[in-house]
């Protein structure tokens, strides 16, 4: 009996060899893909991390601060606002001023908010303004005269 060996043919081999390299390449391209991607995420945590202690830094710093405050001033106003970053956090009273006060990291530089805000106050550009609201018909604020 005869044998027979099946050889593939060249042009078979050299098929499944360039599939071969494709499928290679392919792989090789994914896993650095994955790698880019879970770099990418890991910074992408860090900076939320570093975010998120910065914030709770800051706000423990303006609670401590605001603390220290209580005895250099009769009356201490917190202002509360909806925007992300207030450009004041503060208003002071003493029996012969009225001072609005930021508080900051030592070395922190102002904001442009908080430098527009300094430059007012700097140039006595400051109104006490009251403001009239009428409700429940309608909802109307009118300034008082």
């Amino acid at each position: 009996m005869a044998e027979f060996e099946i050889l593939p043919s060249i042009e078979s081999q050299i098929a499944i060899i360039i599939a071969i390299i494709v499928i290679a390449i392919f792989l090789i391209r994914y896993y650095r893909i994955t790698i880019d991607l879970a770099d990418k995420l890991a910074q992408k945590q860090e900076k939320a991390y570093s975010a998120g202690q910065i914030t709770i830094k800051g706000e423990l710093k303006q609670i401590l601060g605001t603390f220290g405050l209580l005895n250099e001033y009769s009356e201490l106003i917190f202002l509360s606002t909806t925007s992300k970053q207030a450009s004041l956090d503060l208003i002071g009273i003493k029996e012969d001023s009225l001072d609005f006060i930021e508080l900051k990291t030592k070395g922190a530089p102002l904001t442009s908010g908080e430098r527009k805000i300094k430059r007012l106050v700097s140039e006595k550009k400051i109104n006490y303004v009251i403001k009239e609201v009428e409700m429940p018909h309608g909802f109307n604020i009118t300034d008082r005269s």
